[in-house]
């Protein structure tokens, strides 16, 4: 299915199946949105469809969204990994598995022509970069750890040395004819790289051409530069044998695969198996993480320089939107300055516990350990055990943290899940935080706490009730847009019932 949603409102607008039977695997939007209605290829599989997504407004201010076919290529005999407009020659490149590529012509619906690279592999991952067949650059990770850079010049007879092949696709075959310009096109070699240890899962290049990103199973994301801009790059070999490719950084700061990657101007962002996006700066250092996903992965990652806008999707099914204007992602940025132009300082420090004092050895699912943290003011702390309990720390820059016991939820299973939502007492004005509690045997816990200052917090109400039976609950979450409404409808629900 193609879903389309509204980020302002954080809505699904509309739904749509593309294909039956078959997953999504890819959406690539043909330039600007005109008047009336963007074109995007979705692929998925060994099929491509070239998709109008029309967008208008309709009374009451509600958006209505329709889409449209406009192109059903045929199937391919290896998986579509990839596609790009060629804008220029009027053309779709579809990169397949088998590390070759398809052109299609839009006007006409026919194909071009079929070229393979001089690397015969299987391929996990493909991009490529262009707007005509004279620009793209096509970057091919395969199965043997290597990314191969290689791109479309015309065949001649000069060149007949250099590997080429023909359509070879079932359904495609028959369809080939040539282009306006009379020419044929076969692959040229430009670059193998063989720094990564695992599969390559992921590319990336940058707006401009000039450099690219990686991703592996080893970990490690890699940025590449070209030695020159790719508006030099020709259709002569003998030029295209003298560019380079240049390893500019190393990143490690994941602790399993990484599955996705984004690059800019002036930063990198990597999506991993272990639920966490990082961004980093191009010097290498990592500015900030976000792990906001569960589940088994971080699957993709998409980044809008023009707006700050991040956006993260993983195996929860969830979409995360975040925006980045509170960081220094600029280029013109001094480090250690924000956007506003103050400066910020970070310090790392230890407060002691008595929630495992006393405790030595190896832990076991007995032992007393932290589970969750929640801060609901830069002093004062939430802390959730292994044991059931909730405990409340102020901190200090004096003296050491005074802890307060709040509640034991349950001596039975460990506290899995924590979030807090701050607000006033509509009858005594005083602060108050109603905690909400998810254990290892499916019971949600709610407690609510106030006093004058918070410093010494009096728990008012708690109760508790099974959300899944003997399954452990992963997270639970306050919808803190409600704010006081939504809260006040808690604690009605709190005091029918009781405490």
């Amino acid at each position: 299915e193609l879903l389309v949603y509204d980020l302002e409102a954080a809505r699904l607008v509309a739904s749509f199946r593309v294909f039956d039977g078959v997953r999504v695997h890819g959406i690539q939007p043909r330039g600007s949105p005109p008047a009336d209605g963007l074109t995007v290829a979705v692929f998925g599989e060994r099929r491509v469809k070239l998709l109008r997504l029309r967008v208008d407004a309709e009374d009451g201010g509600a958006v209505g969204v329709r889409l449209e076919l406009e192109q059903r290529l045929p199937g391919f005999d290896h998986w579509v990994l990839d596609a790009c407009f060629l804008e220029v020659d009027g053309l779709l490149a579809i990169g397949l598995g088998d590390n070759s590529v398809a052109l299609w012509d839009l006007k006409d619906r026919v194909f071009v022509t079929r070229v393979n690279s001089p690397e015969k592999c299987l391929l996990y991952s493909m991009r490529m970069w262009g707007d005509s067949v004279q620009s793209l650059l096509v970057a091919s990770g395969t199965i043997l750890n290597e990314i191969l850079i290689w791109k479309l010049v015309p065949e001649t007879r000069s060149s007949s040395l250099l590997s080429s092949d023909e359509l070879g696709a079932t359904g495609v075959e028959n369809r080939e004819k040539q282009h306006s310009s009379g020419n044929k096109y076969m692959a040229v070699h430009i670059g193998r790289l063989k720094e990564h240890e695992g599969s390559i899962f992921r590319i990336a290049w940058s707006s401009d051409g000039s450099k690219f990103m990686s991703v592996s199973d080893d970990r490690s994301a890699r940025m590449w530069m070209l030695s020159c801009k790719p508006q030099d790059l020709t259709n002569q070999a003998a030029k295209i044998d003298d560019v380079d490719i240049i390893p500019k950084l190393t990143l490690f700061g994941h602790s399993a695969r990484i599955w996705d990657c984004c690059i800019s101007d002036s930063i990198v962002i990597t999506a991993g198996e272990d639920c966490t996006c990082c961004i980093w700066g191009m010097d290498g250092k990592l500015i900030k993480t976000f792990k906001e996903h569960i589940g088994r992965g971080l699957w993709r990652c998409l980044y809008d320089p023009s707006s700050l806008v991040l956006i993260t999707a993983g195996f929860d099914s969830a979409i995360k939107v975040h925006h980045l204007c509170n960081s220094s992602f600029h280029d013109i940025l001094e480090e250690n300055v924000a956007p506003d132009g103050l400066k910020y300082d970070s310090e790392v420090f230890e407060i002691s516990s008595p929630i495992v004092s006393g405790q030595h050895g190896a832990l076991d699912s007995k032992s007393e350990y932290v589970r969750c943290l929640h801060f609901v003011q830069e002093n004062v702390l939430y802390v959730a055990t292994n044991n059931g309990y909730l405990h409340h720390a102020e901190l200090s820059d004096t003296k050491d943290p005074r802890w307060t016991e709040v509640i034991q939820v349950t001596e039975k299973a460990p506290i899995i899940c924590m979030d807090v939502m701050t607000g006033c007492s509509d009858i005594s004005l005083d602060k108050e935080d109603i905690i909400a509690l998810g254990d290892g045997r499916g019971n949600v816990t709610i407690v609510r706490l106030s006093s004058p200052s918070l410093l010494e917090p009096k728990m008012d109400l708690s109760f508790t009730w099974q959300a899944e039976k003997d399954r452990q609950l992963l997270g639970l979450y306050w919808c803190k847009s409600l704010e006081s409404t939504f809260s006040q409808l808690i604690l009605e629900a709190l005091l029918s019932y009781g405490t």
